[in-house]
């Protein structure tokens, strides 16, 4: 990846992280009107850029399979990993303790 693509994409997730953080952290913020958020997003709208993070059972194996490295969230299809296997990964998969 690029140097300059990988900085702004470090910077983004800083901004997302902090402002994540802030939104914990500060009382304001939890009762934030949708006018309110609207003008603090307008930025991102105006710029068109954005970062969507998502994750599932997938992220259990992390991309790897049988010494198969190159699988990405599509791996139960990829790596060919039998449904009752992959079923398996719920019970390490825990989002609500995701930190």
């Amino acid at each position: 990846m690029p140097t300059p693509l990988r900085r702004l994409l470090c910077l983004a997730a800083a901004l997302l992280m902090t402002t994540a953080a802030t939104a914990q952290e500060d009382p304001t913020m939890q009762n934030e009107t949708p006018s309110a958020r609207d003008t603090r997003m307008q930025w991102w709208r105006e710029a068109r850029f954005g970062m969507f993070i998502h994750w599932g059972l997938y992220a259990v194996p992390a991309g790897e399979w049988k010494d198969n490295t190159g699988h990405g969230e599509w791996i139960l299809d990829s790596a060919q990993i039998p449904v009752a296997r992959y079923e398996q990964f719920k019970d390490q998969f825990d989002p609500v303790k995701f930190n």
